[in-house]
Protein backbone atom coordinates (compact mmCIF):
# COMPACT_ATOMS: atom_id res chain seq x y z
CA UNK A 1 0.00 0.00 0.00
CA UNK A 2 2.68 2.45 1.09
CA UNK A 3 4.67 1.62 -2.39
CA UNK A 4 1.69 2.35 -4.03
CA UNK A 5 1.00 5.79 -2.57
CA UNK A 6 4.50 6.79 -3.31
CA UNK A 7 4.04 5.63 -6.73
CA UNK A 8 0.55 8.04 -7.27
CA UNK A 9 2.32 10.93 -5.37
CA UNK A 10 5.20 11.26 -7.82
CA UNK A 11 2.91 11.01 -10.74
CA UNK A 12 1.40 14.13 -10.02
CA UNK A 13 4.46 15.83 -9.18
CA UNK A 14 5.18 18.12 -12.29
CA UNK A 15 9.01 16.54 -13.11
CA UNK A 16 10.53 15.45 -15.96
CA UNK A 17 10.62 11.76 -16.63
CA UNK A 18 14.80 11.78 -17.22
CA UNK A 19 17.02 13.22 -15.15
CA UNK A 20 18.70 16.28 -16.30
CA UNK A 21 22.08 16.30 -18.39
CA UNK A 22 24.36 18.59 -16.30
CA UNK A 23 23.22 16.99 -13.19
CA UNK A 24 24.34 13.47 -14.61
CA UNK A 25 27.81 14.56 -15.83
CA UNK A 26 28.68 16.32 -12.29
CA UNK A 27 27.57 13.18 -10.39
CA UNK A 28 29.28 11.05 -12.59
CA UNK A 29 32.89 13.08 -12.72
CA UNK A 30 32.05 13.59 -8.54
CA UNK A 31 32.09 9.77 -8.66
CA UNK A 32 33.96 8.19 -11.11
CA UNK A 33 37.43 9.29 -8.92
CA UNK A 34 35.99 7.68 -5.62
CA UNK A 35 35.57 4.32 -7.51
CA UNK A 36 38.95 4.54 -8.55
CA UNK A 37 40.27 5.38 -5.52
CA UNK A 38 38.53 2.49 -3.44
CA UNK A 39 39.49 -0.49 -6.54
CA UNK A 40 43.30 0.36 -5.93
CA UNK A 41 43.01 0.24 -2.55
CA UNK A 42 40.76 -2.40 -2.43
CA UNK A 43 43.35 -4.18 -4.78
CA UNK A 44 45.96 -4.85 -2.19
CA UNK A 45 45.21 -6.52 1.46
CA UNK A 46 46.14 -3.09 3.39
CA UNK A 47 43.41 -1.30 1.61
CA UNK A 48 40.90 -4.32 2.68
CA UNK A 49 41.70 -4.27 6.47
CA UNK A 50 41.63 -0.37 6.32
CA UNK A 51 37.86 -0.44 4.51
CA UNK A 52 37.23 -3.11 7.02
CA UNK A 53 38.46 -1.08 9.97
CA UNK A 54 35.98 1.62 8.99
CA UNK A 55 32.68 -0.06 8.41
CA UNK A 56 33.74 -1.68 11.78
CA UNK A 57 34.05 1.66 13.44
CA UNK A 58 30.74 2.91 11.91
CA UNK A 59 29.05 -0.08 12.83
CA UNK A 60 29.80 0.33 16.61
CA UNK A 61 28.64 4.27 15.94
CA UNK A 62 25.63 3.34 14.82
CA UNK A 63 22.93 3.97 17.31
CA UNK A 64 20.52 1.52 16.78
CA UNK A 65 23.34 -1.27 17.00
CA UNK A 66 23.68 -2.80 20.59
CA UNK A 67 26.98 -2.27 22.12
CA UNK A 68 28.02 -6.35 23.01
CA UNK A 69 27.45 -6.52 19.08
CA UNK A 70 29.45 -4.10 17.94
CA UNK A 71 32.54 -4.71 20.03
CA UNK A 72 32.30 -8.45 18.89
CA UNK A 73 32.58 -6.68 15.65
CA UNK A 74 35.49 -5.10 16.11
CA UNK A 75 37.39 -7.63 17.62
CA UNK A 76 36.21 -9.86 14.81
CA UNK A 77 37.38 -7.74 11.99
CA UNK A 78 41.00 -6.84 14.20
CA UNK A 79 41.64 -10.55 14.16
CA UNK A 80 41.03 -11.29 10.72
CA UNK A 81 43.22 -8.05 10.01
CA UNK A 82 46.10 -9.47 12.38
CA UNK A 83 46.30 -12.80 10.61
CA UNK A 84 45.87 -11.14 7.12
CA UNK A 85 48.61 -8.82 7.94
CA UNK A 86 50.50 -12.05 9.55
CA UNK A 87 50.25 -14.68 6.37
CA UNK A 88 51.35 -11.68 3.90
CA UNK A 89 54.41 -10.98 6.10
CA UNK A 90 55.07 -14.61 6.16
CA UNK A 91 55.13 -14.94 2.17
CA UNK A 92 57.31 -12.22 1.63
CA UNK A 93 59.53 -13.38 4.35
CA UNK A 94 59.94 -17.30 3.11
CA UNK A 95 62.31 -17.37 0.68
CA UNK A 96 61.01 -18.54 -2.99
CA UNK A 97 61.76 -22.77 -3.13
CA UNK A 98 64.74 -23.17 -5.44
CA UNK A 99 63.65 -25.82 -8.37
CA UNK A 100 65.57 -29.88 -7.57
CA UNK A 101 68.04 -29.72 -10.51
CA UNK A 102 66.94 -33.51 -11.30
CA UNK A 103 68.90 -35.94 -13.16
CA UNK A 104 71.13 -34.72 -15.69
CA UNK A 105 70.48 -36.77 -18.82
CA UNK A 106 73.95 -37.55 -21.45
CA UNK A 107 73.82 -39.83 -24.62
CA UNK A 108 77.21 -41.79 -24.92
CA UNK A 109 77.49 -43.86 -27.91
CA UNK A 110 73.32 -43.89 -28.68
CA UNK A 111 73.16 -44.91 -24.83
CA UNK A 112 71.22 -43.00 -22.37
CA UNK A 113 72.91 -42.53 -18.66
CA UNK A 114 70.84 -40.58 -15.83
CA UNK A 115 73.28 -38.70 -13.57
CA UNK A 116 72.87 -37.59 -9.88
CA UNK A 117 75.14 -34.72 -9.62
CA UNK A 118 74.97 -34.50 -5.79
CA UNK A 119 75.29 -38.07 -5.10
CA UNK A 120 77.18 -39.26 -8.34
CA UNK A 121 74.97 -41.95 -9.38
CA UNK A 122 74.97 -43.00 -12.50
CA UNK A 123 72.18 -45.75 -14.39
CA UNK A 124 71.64 -46.48 -17.89
CA UNK A 125 68.29 -45.86 -19.40
CA UNK A 126 66.42 -46.91 -22.59
CA UNK A 127 67.37 -49.91 -24.48
CA UNK A 128 70.40 -50.58 -25.38
CA UNK A 129 71.90 -50.07 -28.82
CA UNK A 130 68.81 -47.07 -29.10
CA UNK A 131 71.09 -44.74 -30.75
CA UNK A 132 69.62 -41.86 -29.05
CA UNK A 133 71.11 -38.46 -30.10
CA UNK A 134 70.63 -34.76 -29.76
CA UNK A 135 69.03 -35.43 -26.30
CA UNK A 136 67.08 -32.84 -23.99
CA UNK A 137 65.61 -32.85 -21.22
CA UNK A 138 62.25 -30.92 -20.22
CA UNK A 139 62.54 -29.00 -16.75
CA UNK A 140 60.24 -30.48 -15.10
CA UNK A 141 63.14 -33.18 -14.94
CA UNK A 142 60.46 -36.32 -16.23
CA UNK A 143 60.59 -36.36 -19.71
CA UNK A 144 63.77 -36.91 -22.21
CA UNK A 145 63.71 -36.23 -25.90
CA UNK A 146 65.86 -37.71 -27.72
CA UNK A 147 66.41 -38.41 -31.91
CA UNK A 148 67.48 -41.17 -34.18
CA UNK A 149 69.10 -41.46 -37.57
CA UNK A 150 66.84 -42.79 -39.86
CA UNK A 151 67.05 -42.96 -43.87
CA UNK A 152 63.52 -42.09 -44.46
CA UNK A 153 63.61 -38.94 -41.48
CA UNK A 154 65.09 -38.60 -38.23
CA UNK A 155 62.75 -39.94 -35.62
CA UNK A 156 61.99 -37.81 -31.91
CA UNK A 157 61.38 -39.52 -29.27
CA UNK A 158 59.95 -38.58 -25.90
CA UNK A 159 60.33 -41.06 -23.05
CA UNK A 160 59.70 -41.03 -19.45
CA UNK A 161 62.59 -41.09 -17.47
CA UNK A 162 61.38 -42.91 -14.63
CA UNK A 163 58.84 -45.49 -16.23
CA UNK A 164 60.67 -45.20 -19.43
CA UNK A 165 57.54 -45.06 -21.01
CA UNK A 166 57.58 -44.04 -24.81
CA UNK A 167 56.07 -41.54 -27.21
CA UNK A 168 56.96 -41.38 -31.23
CA UNK A 169 56.23 -38.26 -32.63
CA UNK A 170 53.89 -38.03 -35.23
CA UNK A 171 54.75 -35.61 -38.16
CA UNK A 172 52.94 -35.42 -41.69
CA UNK A 173 56.47 -34.70 -43.47
CA UNK A 174 59.65 -36.39 -43.04
CA UNK A 175 62.54 -34.07 -41.08
CA UNK A 176 65.89 -33.93 -40.27
CA UNK A 177 67.35 -32.47 -36.97
CA UNK A 178 69.10 -29.20 -37.91
CA UNK A 179 72.00 -28.99 -35.76
CA UNK A 180 70.67 -26.62 -32.87
CA UNK A 181 69.86 -28.05 -29.24
CA UNK A 182 66.19 -28.12 -28.85
CA UNK A 183 64.13 -26.64 -26.48
CA UNK A 184 61.65 -26.98 -23.76
CA UNK A 185 58.44 -24.69 -23.11
CA UNK A 186 58.22 -23.33 -19.20
CA UNK A 187 55.56 -26.13 -18.51
CA UNK A 188 57.58 -28.59 -19.94
CA UNK A 189 55.17 -29.63 -22.50
CA UNK A 190 56.18 -28.71 -25.77
CA UNK A 191 59.65 -28.94 -27.68
CA UNK A 192 60.84 -26.80 -30.36
CA UNK A 193 63.10 -28.03 -32.86
CA UNK A 194 65.26 -26.51 -35.69
CA UNK A 195 64.38 -28.92 -38.28
CA UNK A 196 65.62 -29.15 -42.11
CA UNK A 197 62.39 -29.94 -44.67
CA UNK A 198 63.18 -29.54 -48.93
CA UNK A 199 67.02 -27.97 -47.68
CA UNK A 200 65.71 -25.20 -45.51
CA UNK A 201 65.86 -25.06 -41.71
CA UNK A 202 62.68 -24.34 -39.80
CA UNK A 203 61.48 -24.27 -36.43
CA UNK A 204 59.06 -26.72 -35.51
CA UNK A 205 57.06 -27.51 -32.78
CA UNK A 206 56.00 -30.55 -31.24
CA UNK A 207 53.49 -31.64 -28.35
CA UNK A 208 55.18 -33.86 -25.98
CA UNK A 209 51.88 -35.49 -25.05
CA UNK A 210 50.13 -36.42 -28.19
CA UNK A 211 53.66 -36.44 -30.74
CA UNK A 212 52.16 -33.86 -33.19
CA UNK A 213 53.84 -30.93 -34.36
CA UNK A 214 53.35 -27.75 -36.20
CA UNK A 215 55.61 -25.14 -38.06
CA UNK A 216 55.78 -21.90 -35.85
CA UNK A 217 57.43 -20.16 -38.75
CA UNK A 218 56.70 -19.80 -42.39
CA UNK A 219 57.11 -21.27 -45.40
CA UNK A 220 60.06 -20.32 -47.24
CA UNK A 221 61.78 -18.50 -44.20
CA UNK A 222 65.23 -19.54 -43.20
CA UNK A 223 64.54 -19.96 -39.78
CA UNK A 224 67.04 -21.58 -37.05
CA UNK A 225 67.82 -21.98 -33.58
CA UNK A 226 64.62 -21.43 -31.20
CA UNK A 227 64.32 -20.43 -27.81
CA UNK A 228 61.66 -20.19 -25.55
CA UNK A 229 60.83 -17.36 -23.89
CA UNK A 230 59.92 -17.26 -19.87
CA UNK A 231 56.20 -17.22 -19.80
CA UNK A 232 55.91 -20.06 -23.16
CA UNK A 233 54.68 -17.19 -25.56
CA UNK A 234 57.24 -16.37 -27.82
CA UNK A 235 60.19 -18.22 -29.60
CA UNK A 236 63.62 -16.58 -30.30
CA UNK A 237 65.69 -17.61 -33.48
CA UNK A 238 68.21 -16.09 -36.03
CA UNK A 239 66.82 -15.64 -39.50
CA UNK A 240 69.30 -16.23 -41.99
CA UNK A 241 68.52 -14.04 -45.51
CA UNK A 242 68.77 -15.51 -48.87
CA UNK A 243 72.20 -13.47 -48.84
CA UNK A 244 73.29 -15.65 -45.87
CA UNK A 245 73.46 -12.51 -43.63
CA UNK A 246 71.86 -13.54 -40.11
CA UNK A 247 69.72 -11.74 -37.49
CA UNK A 248 67.88 -12.31 -34.18
CA UNK A 249 64.06 -12.35 -34.37
CA UNK A 250 61.19 -13.42 -32.14
CA UNK A 251 57.97 -15.02 -33.58
CA UNK A 252 54.64 -15.49 -31.38
CA UNK A 253 54.46 -19.51 -31.11
CA UNK A 254 51.52 -19.56 -33.33
CA UNK A 255 53.15 -18.01 -36.13
CA UNK A 256 52.32 -14.33 -35.62
CA UNK A 257 54.23 -11.34 -34.64
CA UNK A 258 58.07 -11.74 -35.72
CA UNK A 259 60.03 -9.03 -35.60
CA UNK A 260 64.00 -8.98 -35.70
CA UNK A 261 65.42 -7.87 -32.69
CA UNK A 262 68.90 -7.45 -32.67
CA UNK A 263 70.07 -4.33 -34.29
CA UNK A 264 72.94 -5.42 -35.87
CA UNK A 265 73.60 -4.29 -39.36
CA UNK A 266 76.25 -6.79 -41.06
CA UNK A 267 76.69 -9.25 -38.49
CA UNK A 268 76.30 -12.95 -38.14
CA UNK A 269 74.37 -13.96 -35.77
CA UNK A 270 74.88 -17.36 -34.05
CA UNK A 271 71.97 -18.21 -32.72
CA UNK A 272 69.38 -16.92 -29.50
CA UNK A 273 71.01 -18.75 -26.11
CA UNK A 274 69.59 -17.73 -23.14
CA UNK A 275 66.52 -15.84 -22.14
CA UNK A 276 67.04 -13.73 -18.90
CA UNK A 277 64.33 -14.72 -16.73
CA UNK A 278 62.13 -11.65 -16.52
CA UNK A 279 62.28 -12.04 -20.33
CA UNK A 280 63.54 -8.71 -20.90
CA UNK A 281 67.20 -9.62 -22.30
CA UNK A 282 67.88 -12.09 -24.76
CA UNK A 283 71.71 -13.18 -24.70
CA UNK A 284 73.70 -15.09 -27.65
CA UNK A 285 77.14 -13.81 -29.81
CA UNK A 286 77.76 -12.16 -33.31
CA UNK A 287 80.63 -11.79 -35.08
CA UNK A 288 81.63 -8.50 -36.35
CA UNK A 289 84.24 -7.83 -38.44
CA UNK A 290 85.35 -10.82 -37.93
CA UNK A 291 85.32 -11.29 -33.84
CA UNK A 292 82.72 -13.07 -32.07
CA UNK A 293 81.34 -11.04 -28.84
CA UNK A 294 78.87 -11.73 -26.64
CA UNK A 295 75.89 -9.41 -27.00
CA UNK A 296 72.07 -8.88 -24.98
CA UNK A 297 69.22 -7.67 -27.17
CA UNK A 298 66.60 -5.90 -25.53
CA UNK A 299 63.33 -7.42 -26.56
CA UNK A 300 60.72 -4.20 -26.33
CA UNK A 301 63.38 -2.03 -27.98
CA UNK A 302 65.33 -4.19 -30.84
CA UNK A 303 68.53 -2.88 -29.82
CA UNK A 304 71.52 -5.00 -28.90
CA UNK A 305 74.73 -4.17 -26.12
CA UNK A 306 77.81 -5.94 -26.30
CA UNK A 307 79.08 -7.42 -22.99
CA UNK A 308 82.52 -8.20 -23.98
CA UNK A 309 85.60 -6.19 -25.25
CA UNK A 310 85.83 -6.42 -29.46
CA UNK A 311 89.86 -7.54 -28.75
CA UNK A 312 88.84 -11.45 -27.30
CA UNK A 313 86.57 -13.78 -28.97
CA UNK A 314 83.90 -14.73 -26.39
CA UNK A 315 80.84 -16.96 -27.44
CA UNK A 316 78.47 -19.13 -26.24
CA UNK A 317 76.70 -17.00 -23.46
CA UNK A 318 74.27 -18.62 -20.71
CA UNK A 319 72.18 -16.88 -17.92
CA UNK A 320 72.30 -17.78 -14.93
CA UNK A 321 68.33 -18.76 -13.35
CA UNK A 322 68.04 -15.61 -11.48
CA UNK A 323 69.16 -13.67 -13.91
CA UNK A 324 71.95 -12.23 -12.15
CA UNK A 325 75.27 -13.83 -14.12
CA UNK A 326 76.06 -14.95 -17.29
CA UNK A 327 78.54 -17.76 -18.29
CA UNK A 328 80.37 -17.62 -21.67
CA UNK A 329 83.72 -18.99 -22.90
CA UNK A 330 87.15 -16.95 -24.14
CA UNK A 331 89.23 -17.99 -26.47
CA UNK A 332 92.89 -18.87 -26.13
CA UNK A 333 95.58 -19.95 -28.45
CA UNK A 334 94.41 -23.43 -28.05
CA UNK A 335 90.43 -23.97 -27.15
CA UNK A 336 88.39 -21.86 -24.71
CA UNK A 337 88.46 -21.35 -21.13
CA UNK A 338 84.96 -20.60 -19.21
CA UNK A 339 83.88 -17.18 -17.39
CA UNK A 340 81.44 -16.02 -15.27
CA UNK A 341 80.47 -12.26 -15.16
CA UNK A 342 77.26 -10.17 -13.92
CA UNK A 343 74.30 -9.85 -16.70
CA UNK A 344 75.14 -6.63 -17.66
CA UNK A 345 78.90 -8.14 -18.79
CA UNK A 346 80.34 -6.43 -15.93
CA UNK A 347 82.80 -7.82 -13.37
CA UNK A 348 83.92 -10.92 -15.41
CA UNK A 349 86.23 -14.02 -13.98
CA UNK A 350 87.62 -17.11 -15.34
CA UNK A 351 85.84 -20.36 -13.36
CA UNK A 352 87.77 -23.03 -15.23
CA UNK A 353 90.61 -23.55 -17.90
CA UNK A 354 89.81 -25.66 -20.60
CA UNK A 355 86.34 -25.28 -20.66
CA UNK A 356 83.40 -24.97 -22.69
CA UNK A 357 80.24 -23.50 -21.61
CA UNK A 358 76.97 -26.21 -21.38
CA UNK A 359 75.02 -24.02 -19.37
CA UNK A 360 73.52 -23.65 -15.90
CA UNK A 361 72.15 -26.16 -13.35
CA UNK A 362 68.64 -24.95 -12.64
CA UNK A 363 68.74 -24.35 -8.95
CA UNK A 364 72.06 -21.84 -10.28
CA UNK A 365 74.35 -23.11 -8.13
CA UNK A 366 76.43 -24.96 -10.44
CA UNK A 367 77.84 -24.22 -14.56
CA UNK A 368 78.22 -27.14 -16.78
CA UNK A 369 81.08 -27.36 -18.74
CA UNK A 370 83.43 -29.65 -20.90
CA UNK A 371 86.53 -30.24 -19.81
CA UNK A 372 89.09 -30.85 -22.54
CA UNK A 373 92.53 -30.29 -20.86
CA UNK A 374 95.05 -30.76 -23.38
CA UNK A 375 96.46 -34.18 -23.90
CA UNK A 376 93.14 -35.41 -22.37
CA UNK A 377 90.02 -36.69 -23.88
CA UNK A 378 88.04 -34.35 -21.66
CA UNK A 379 84.77 -35.04 -19.23
CA UNK A 380 81.85 -33.44 -18.00
CA UNK A 381 82.64 -31.07 -15.02
CA UNK A 382 80.46 -28.92 -13.42
CA UNK A 383 81.99 -25.18 -11.19
CA UNK A 384 80.38 -23.00 -9.10
CA UNK A 385 79.94 -19.30 -10.22
CA UNK A 386 82.82 -18.10 -8.17
CA UNK A 387 85.29 -21.27 -9.78
CA UNK A 388 85.14 -22.92 -6.35
CA UNK A 389 84.24 -26.46 -6.32
CA UNK A 390 85.48 -27.63 -9.83
CA UNK A 391 84.58 -31.39 -10.33
CA UNK A 392 85.03 -33.50 -12.70
CA UNK A 393 81.43 -35.90 -13.46
CA UNK A 394 81.67 -39.34 -14.87
CA UNK A 395 81.37 -41.45 -17.06
CA UNK A 396 83.85 -39.21 -19.83
CA UNK A 397 82.09 -36.70 -22.00
CA UNK A 398 84.59 -37.47 -25.06
CA UNK A 399 81.75 -39.69 -26.76
CA UNK A 400 79.07 -37.19 -25.81
CA UNK A 401 80.65 -33.75 -26.68
CA UNK A 402 83.20 -35.55 -29.69
CA UNK A 403 84.02 -31.93 -30.86
CA UNK A 404 84.68 -28.48 -28.40
CA UNK A 405 82.09 -26.63 -30.18
CA UNK A 406 80.01 -29.78 -31.80
CA UNK A 407 76.58 -30.84 -30.48
CA UNK A 408 77.04 -32.04 -26.50
CA UNK A 409 74.27 -34.34 -25.78
CA UNK A 410 73.81 -33.59 -22.49
CA UNK A 411 70.05 -32.35 -21.03
CA UNK A 412 70.04 -30.84 -17.53
CA UNK A 413 66.61 -29.14 -18.30
CA UNK A 414 67.78 -25.41 -18.95
CA UNK A 415 68.92 -23.42 -22.24
CA UNK A 416 72.54 -24.23 -22.85
CA UNK A 417 74.51 -22.65 -25.60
Amino acid sequence: MADERIDALIRRLDVQAEPDAGFVTSSTSMLVGRVQVARVQDASRLGRIRRDLRLSLALAAWPRVPQPLAIVAIIFLLLLAGLITALTIGRVLTPKPVPPNGPLIVSIVGQLWSLDIESGGAGAIGAPGENAVHVSRAPDGETVAFWRPDPDGDQLTFMEIVTHDRRQSVLDVAVRWGGCTDTWSPDSRWLASDVTIGGINRILVIDSRTGTGRFATPEGMIARCPLWSPDGGWLAFTRESSTGSRSLAIIRTDGSGQRDISGLGGSAVSGPDSWSPDGAWIYFDASRSGVGRVYRANVAEGKSTPLTPASILAVAPAASPDGTMIAYIVGRPVGFDLYVANSDGSNPQRVAEHATNLGWSADGRYVLARWTPPGEAGALAIVSPDGSGFRVIDPPSHAVCPEVLGSCDVGWGQARP
